[in-house]
């Protein structure tokens, strides 16, 4: 008898962790997590042809999620903050309906950026604290009549986090 009920442990041991086994490689291959750790990302195109609410987005090929919702907003600029001007020098390749003001406080970033198509730039000191730059940009671009009241605004900015990646952020702001 003794010896029946240790067979039955066993048994129910193995079956047990097949299960769990079994719901981990179902949740593996489905990109399914107990723990939520869904992240929203919002981004903007100039050109959504074809993209439809519950589409997936893929990264170099791997599913890493889906298009949740679709918003069409029309900006009337796009701020970037920059010290070597590169994020500005990008954006005017595309050449954007929106104005380009790029704010530095480097005074030869400015000059060169200037010969960039479409990017006006404007001196501005404290560029690299996200919250208070930002701030500071709207009263100057509304004093400076790039933009007016009521306007949504983009905010850009890339800058270094190590020797090998950079951070870059994106802020949408109704003026």
């Amino acid at each position: 008898m003794k010896n029946q009920r240790s067979t039955e442990i066993k048994v129910g041991i193995t079956v047990l962790i097949g299960l769990i086994l079994f719901i981990y490689v179902l949740s593996w291959t489905k990109n399914f997590s107990f723990t939520s750790s869904d992240q929203i990302i919002k981004v903007m195109f100039d050109n959504v042809s074809g993209l439809e609410t519950g589409n997936n987005v893929t990264v170099n090929g791997v599913k890493e999620g889906f298009v949740k919702d679709i918003t069409v907003y029309k900006a009337s600029a796009i701020v970037t903050f920059t010290y070597q001007g590169r994020t500005a020098r990008n954006l005017s390749k595309f050449r954007p309906e929106a104005k380009i003001i790029a704010l530095s406080n480097n005074f030869e970033t400015m000059n060169t950026l200037c010969l960039r198509w479409g990017v006006t730039s404007i001196y501005m000191e404290d560029i690299d604290k996200e919250r208070i730059a930002v701030d500071k940009a709207k009263k100057l671009i509304l004093e400076n009549g790039q933009v007016k009241e009521g306007d949504t605004v983009i905010f850009t900015a890339g800058a270094p986090y190590s020797d090998k990646s950079r951070v870059n952020w994106l802020r949408f702001e109704v003026i």
